[in-house]
């Protein structure tokens, strides 16, 4: 069995899509865990009314707010075999899990990230998922990177390496991949998400180019980011 972990946090706009996507889906046994930040929106009441579209739902406010900590705490609570760790802004055609599934126990892989494209139709958005997803592809070999949007992993993976870690407030997924890497057998999978672009919207094109460049340096010369230098804030881009 597979669980879907989803965390959330103002998604009132978003996650009905997303839940929509993995209704749809081809592969029959899966669970669905939403852990919400304690949304002052919507976001509740929207992902309840698809919990009669899966066999296994479930709904729950997070005990502590936080993207590695309700990470880890839908880890907790998952009983599949493999985790999908979602961002609750992801669409997926419908046999993304079928598929996913299957590359994986054919390549033996143990934890795994797929490529991304913007569910936009801005060409710089498009082109900038392109330059990244070459990124990814290099980096696999050397020094694992991704985006948290979608990570794939297994139970004992992540049991191994002791879940995401909390201390850490930016790249925490880049941390977790590169932990996994280290012991199991990384890969990017030959599947794609498509991704909103309100981050683009919202901070600018070029100040979020600039500011993950920013990030990529200072993780491999000064370490993890573990104060708010950045100033990047989980569940900002609540609807309006």
């Amino acid at each position: 069995m597979l669980s879907v972990i989803i965390i959330c946090l103002n998604e009132e706009r978003y996650i009905g899509n997303t839940l929509a996507c993995l209704a749809r889906q081809t592969y029959p046994d899966f669970e669905v865990i939403i852990i919400d930040g304690h949304s002052p929106d919507k976001t509740k009441e929207v992902g309840l009314s698809y919990r009669k579209r899966f066999k296994r739902f479930s709904f729950c406010k997070a005990r502590r707010r936080g993207i590695p900590q309700q990470r880890n705490e839908g880890a907790r609570k998952a009983k599949g075999d493999y985790f999908y760790f979602l961002d609750a802004d992801v669409s997926m055609d419908e046999e993304f899990l079928e598929r996913t599934s299957r590359e994986m126990e054919k390549r033996q892989l143990e934890i795994a990230s797929v490529y991304v494209q913007s569910s936009g139709r801005n060409p710089i958005d498009a082109a900038y998922y392109c330059i990244l997803d070459a990124w990814f592809w290099v980096m696999q070999f050397i020094y694992p990177h991704c985006v948290g949007s979608c990570i794939v992993s297994t139970k004992k993976v992540h049991e191994s390496i002791r879940g995401f870690d909390e201390t850490i407030l930016l790249a925490e997924d880049n941390d977790y991949v590169n932990r996994a890497h280290k012991q199991f057998h990384y890969r990017m999978l030959h599947a794609c998400i498509r991704v909103s672009s309100r981050r683009f919207e919202k901070e600018g094109r070029i100040r979020m180019g600039i500011t993950y460049l920013l990030i990529f340096f200072h993780r491999v010369f000064k370490g993890e980011i573990r104060t708010d230098r950045f100033r990047y804030r989980f569940g900002h881009y609540e609807s309006k």
